[in-house]
């Protein structure tokens, strides 16, 4: 393996990509030596090993400050990135400080990089948005990338082609966003988060912020808001019907299906009536459930599953902690249905000394009434879904969503089996039928995307399998790089542009995959998290 490193002064390359490039080339874009100057390249070293059956599997590796090697020790990348006019575009995101002390976290800590199949670099292409978590959009009809994140103000807009920032979606209030939004026929929607402290719900004031755990809607020209459902929204158009009472953290992003939005609850949290903060349990606010909203923000119907550790946040039998149920990553809509997979066990087991426990999928209609539960069985009631995956769903119309179960669960933390599931629709013979296809001995925490209406691509610790479920056996596996020598947790769903396969590892690794044979998603219905590759969210896109 050769191994090309760029490990040079920051100002040094600055200097040599402007005097190396009179017209710097993005896309279909050109971009002057003038706009140039905004754009910084991300220090990398690359790598690049031919393998014996034909693939080339190139690495980056980011390093974002030389001078501190803690900084990529505290990366903690989670977007599944998206293409923009010749870029593989995702946001810089850190573990908290309680868990990873990087100092102040410097230089690209707000940043939306991009890796450029034109020249093999990364660059910042961005750095007036913040820290995020959730998935871009970029809309090739306006050119537009939507960035959600914390911050304060909870979405920046820029430019597709240029990367300058167009405005920003601002919500009263400290509204910031840990999910992806989508586009409507007039708008862009998304949810916001509501953490358990002040400013969002204040004990000592006593006061809870509605801006928090609220959703949004923005004029796609003016970037206005335009509609709201917050707790003291109207829920209908008579007065007399009182409140909507909505108010949980959006962690499952906003989906569309047309005139329709789907959203993903978590916890709902307030000030409570002894004065202190926690999860409300007297009051539905529809916590862990998912939401079906018309284009003004009306609330049509909701599908509540009753999760315990939602609205109680309750320490479940074989639990050392309270759980935090979610709707996992986002609700998957399809032509005649909605997917939907939950974070952690729904239902205890009916003995609690089995320690044993099941994770619900649930395929709904598009009204949201429950047409199939899959339980999961798990050897834990721990958390067994990391709340950045969803199930995919291929061109026949079955869903696919993987788990991460512990080898032995009386010694906790240690190995874990990642598992791939196939879950029939209703419309199946023998329908809701529920396969087990592959388990690894490395913890899955991303959607498994849909290859050429043939295989599964599941990304987990270290390793990329491609089940071929055809053959209903594993085709082939790749090593993803381990620059720092232990593998790195994956919560980035795969992605395909133009038959290469890109991984990105939560420290910052890319791992690009070439000469498979492999060339897109085929007809799959929702075949990579936030079903493209514009992040759209979008069942009719």
């Amino acid at each position: 393996m050769t191994l090309a490193s760029r490990k040079h002064d920051m100002t040094t390359l600055i200097r040599l990509a402007l005097a190396a490039l009179p017209m710097l080339h993005i896309g279909c874009s050109e971009i002057s030596v003038a706009d140039a100057a905004a754009l910084i390249p991300v220090d990398v070293a690359t790598s690049t090993v031919h393998a014996g059956t034909g693939e080339t599997i190139t690495t980056v590796d980011l390093t974002l400050n030389p001078a501190n090697p803690d900084y990529d020790r505290c990366l903690a990348l989670t977007a599944t990135p998206v293409l923009v006019n010749g870029h593989v575009v995702f946001p810089v995101h850190y573990r908290r400080p309680t868990e990873c002390d990087a100092g102040s976290y410097p230089g690209f800590r707000t940043s939306l990089l991009g890796y450029s199949l034109s020249d093999g670099r990364v660059w910042a292409l961005s750095s007036s948005g913040g820290a995020a978590e959730a998935t871009p959009l970029f809309d090739a009809a306006t050119n537009r990338i939507y960035w959600p994140h914390g911050g304060g103000v909870p979405v920046t807009v820029l430019d597709g082609a240029t990367f300058d920032t167009v405005g920003e979606v601002r919500a009263d209030g400290p509204a910031a966003v840990d999910s992806s939004g989508t586009l409507t026929p007039s708008g862009y929607a998304f949810g916001t988060i509501n953490v358990p402290q002040a400013p969002c719900n204040d004990a000592t004031a006593g006061t809870e912020d509605y801006n928090c755990g609220a959703v949004f809607k923005a004029d796609a020209a003016s970037l206005d808001i335009t509609h709201s459902l917050r707790y003291d929204s109207p829920l209908t158009d008579d007065p007399a019907d009182g409140p909507s009472r909505f108010r949980n953290w959006i962690g499952g992003s906003v989906s569309s299906g047309g005139n329709q939005l789907y959203v993903g609850g978590t916890a709902q949290y307030g000030v409570l009536a002894d004065g202190t903060v926690g999860p409300v349990t007297d009051e539905y606010r529809y916590g862990c459930s998912v939401i079906l909203l018309d284009e003004q923000l009306r609330i049509q119907r909701s599908f509540d599953p009753g999760v315990p550790a939602c609205n109680e946040t309750k320490v479940l039998p074989g639990m050392a902690t309270a759980a935090e149920s979610a709707v996992a990553g986002e609700p998957v809509v399809v032509p005649d249905g909605v997917w939907v997979q939950y974070t952690v066990p729904n239902n205890p087991a009916p003995d609690p000394a089995s320690n044993y426990a099941e994770v619900e999928v649930y395929r709904l209609s598009r009204d949201l009434d429950l047409q199939c539960t899959y339980a999961v069985p798990s050897t834990i009631a721990r958390k067994l879904v990391s709340f950045y995956q969803a199930p995919t769903v291929d061109q026949l119309g079955r869903a696919y969503a993987v788990f991460t179960t512990p080898v032995d669960p009386d010694h906790e933390p240690g190995p874990s089996y990642g598992r791939l599931y196939r879950f029939d629709p209703p419309t199946a013979a023998g329908g809701c039928a529920m396969t087990e296809l592959l388990s690894v001995p490395e913890q899955a925490q991303a959607s498994p995307t849909l290859v050429d209406d043939r295989f599964a691509l599941v990304a987990a610790t270290g390793k990329l399998y491609v089940f071929d479920v055809q053959a209903n056996a594993v085709h082939r596996v790749f090593d993803l790089a381990a620059p720092a020598g232990t593998p790195a947790a994956v919560y980035s769903a795969p992605v395909v542009i133009d038959g290469k396969i890109y991984v990105l590892a939560a420290d910052g690794t890319l791992t690009i995959i070439e000469g498979t044979g492999m060339t897109g998603y085929g007809g799959a219905l929702w075949p990579r998290f936030r079903r493209d590759n514009g992040g759209s969210g979008r069942a009719d896109s």
